[in-house]
């Protein structure tokens, strides 16, 4: 059975859609591996009709923005204080 509706995402660089092969997990892995934040908006037509996109959104009647997803970048563990003075090059020192 068709689906009367999909999930449109996109980033700056891309866009994707839910369809009758690629579920929604699917779509946040495709558009989480640029590492950009991506919009997603639920759109109620098929996956295969039809409509304009304007500024990176569905231009469709009933179309509902769901949100931004920043995906996660790579954590960095925050220094001590003891580690930037030891790293440091100008003789910091906090005394």
């Amino acid at each position: 059975m068709k689906k009367t509706f999909h999930i449109y995402g996109s980033t700056a660089a891309t866009w994707a859609t839910t369809t009758e092969t690629r579920d929604l997990g699917e779509l946040l892995k495709l558009l989480q591996a640029d590492k950009m934040p991506f919009n997603l908006w639920y759109v109620p037509l098929p996956h295969d009709a039809d409509y304009e996109i304007r500024m990176y959104a569905p231009a469709v009647e009933g179309a509902i923005y769901l949100g931004t997803v920043q995906p996660e970048k790579t954590k960095q563990r925050i220094k001590t204080m003891a580690e930037l003075e030891a790293e440091s090059t100008d003789g910091f020192r906090n005394n």
